[in-house]
């Protein structure tokens, strides 16, 4: 998937004021979008309470560590990059390999983790429930 791919995604969601996806390819750009608009935009991305955990983690954490790891690989891949004086070079080089490592990273950690729901019962008593993934 590419950033324009998310830019494109974010566009489309923000005339059209909805937008249903469905496949594995188009939850990928999603994945891209989200970061985008939270960062971009400065929006704050709310989950209905009816989401699948597990894809609400898959778009949520694995998408923010692929982030943090591409931004951690871009600064090594830069600094690698000058021995070569090549910064630019090594900086995409890093960004890429980073990206690809947090976001597998992300997608493992949502594997083994916690799946917590939240709600409220009768009277809106809090009912927290927890369950281990392994």
């Amino acid at each position: 998937m590419s950033k324009n791919s998310a830019v494109v995604l974010f566009k489309q969601i923000e005339t059209a004021g909805s937008l249903v996806i469905q496949g594995y390819k188009a939850v990928q750009t999603l994945r891209e979008a989200i970061p985008f608009a939270m960062r971009e935009a400065g929006y704050d991305i709310t989950f209905e309470p009816g989401s699948d955990p597990e894809l609400v983690d898959y778009l949520t954490v694995a998408g923010t560590s692929g982030v943090e790891w591409a931004a951690g690989g871009a600064a090594v891949g830069a600094l690698l990059g000058l021995l070569c004086q090549r910064p630019g070079t090594g900086a995409a080089i890093g960004l890429g390999l980073g990206a690809a490592v947090g976001i597998a990273r992300g997608v493992h950690r949502v594997k083994q983790g916690w799946r917590i729901r939240a709600i409220h019962v009768a009277n809106r008593v809090p009912q927290v429930t927890i369950h281990a993934v392994r």
